[in-house]
């Protein structure tokens, strides 16, 4: 999972339910904290094992008495919360960097077509490097 090993993930926005705050794909870059160092009203992404990563606002933070805890968050735009319960040694990803509109370019750069336009570009700057190089060369 790329950031981990230093603390930091970004995170692509899916949905609606952060507007106006954050819009369908954006990205945000998250810092993953010990529980008790968020603090309400930060906006958090956590990850679902079936929805994949959730970016909603911080609404408590409690410790459980089996050593979990107990996390609410809420959607700006949701009629609703949510409650995740969390391990003693998991950690929270407080959001601190929004990109507007890059998680597009993200998704879009993991289709075919994508992926496609990586390896031109790769292979078209790989050739405009070495005729730079060997006109360098011959002069």
């Amino acid at each position: 999972m790329l950031g981990t090993d230093i603390g930091y993930r970004p995170v692509s926005i899916q949905g609606t339910s952060m507007e106006p705050a954050l819009r369908d794909g954006d990205q945000l870059w998250v810092k993953y904290l010990e529980p008790d160092e968020a603090k309400v009203g930060d906006i958090v992404a956590l990850q679902d094992p079936v929805l994949g990563w959730i970016a909603h606002r911080l609404v408590s933070l409690e410790p459980l008495p089996n050593g979990n805890y107990l996390v609410v968050t809420k959607g700006d735009a949701n009629h609703y919360a949510e409650e995740w319960e969390m391990g003693p040694r998991s950690k929270v990803g407080v959001a601190f960097v929004r990109i507007r509109f890059a998680g597009q370019v993200v998704r879009f750069l993991k289709t075919i077509p994508g992926i496609v336009l990586l390896m031109v570009s790769a292979v078209a700057m790989s050739v405009a490097l070495w005729m730079v190089h060997r006109r360098r060369l011959a002069h």
